[in-house]
């Protein structure tokens, strides 16, 4: 599977600590095999060795070396992004594929046989500032929830049905780690919260803007 042919099943992302000129650095928010190793979500590293052929992936208190199988060639990204990781998912288990990183070819760490999705992780640029809560709500529940939380007529057609009032008391009333909870990982039917990119890209929303978001939905709780 080619980065640049892949058809995107899953399109998820991961926040980059920085760029290491031989390696990325990411956070991966779900846990996944690296060769025949197991590994849990969280920071890691990812840098390429030529001698032997490997890719060293450190985090988790753990150094794991998995061997290149292919060296690929094509677009290691855009300029929205500072590094691409792939992942093959076959039911709930996510297996390390390949790893791009700028201005290097790409390589193949791994495959998985028979039907399954392609996972594509891309690894943006933190930004220089800390979004305003304001401001990622606006990119992320207002067109769902409403301006000012009150709701909106088209989303709830859309959905089929009506979606939670972000200043109503049932909402106001959750705590700060259950909206946490939700905003982070989702809840039934709500995914998790992503912002999306002007060239369409969707990615995670930054841990660091969380907190901003929810005292942001709080200054709604006295809006009609």
């Amino acid at each position: 599977m080619k980065i640049r042919n892949a058809v995107i099943v899953g399109l998820c992302s991961a926040l980059t600590l920085s760029a290491l000129g031989s390696g990325i650095e990411a956070s991966i928010p779900f846990a996944f095999r690296a060769g025949d190793r197991e590994l849990p979500a969280g920071e890691y590293s990812f840098a390429c060795t030529e001698r032997p052929d490997a890719v060293v992936i450190k985090g988790a208190g753990k150094e794991v070396r998995v061997p290149i199988k292919t060296r690929l060639r094509g677009p290691t990204g855009t300029l929205d992004f500072e590094g691409t990781l792939a992942f093959d998912r076959k039911g709930e288990v996510r297996t390390l594929s390949e790893v791009w990183i700028p201005n290097e070819e790409g390589v193949q760490v791994g495959s998985v046989e028979g039907a399954h999705a392609h996972l594509i992780v891309h690894v943006v640029p933190r930004p220089d500032e800390k979004m305003s809560g304001q401001k990622v709500f606006q990119q992320t529940c207002q067109v769902c929830h409403g301006a000012n939380g009150q709701g909106n007529e088209k989303a709830d057609k859309f959905f089929g049905r009506a979606l939670p009032h972000l200043n109503s008391a049932e909402i106001q009333a959750k705590s700060d780690d259950e909206l946490r909870e939700i905003i982070t990982h989702g809840r039934r039917a709500m995914d998790p919260v992503r912002l999306q990119e002007p060239n369409g890209a969707r990615h995670s929303l930054p841990s660091y803007a969380v907190d901003p978001l929810i005292a942001y939905v709080r200054t709604l709780a006295h809006t009609p």
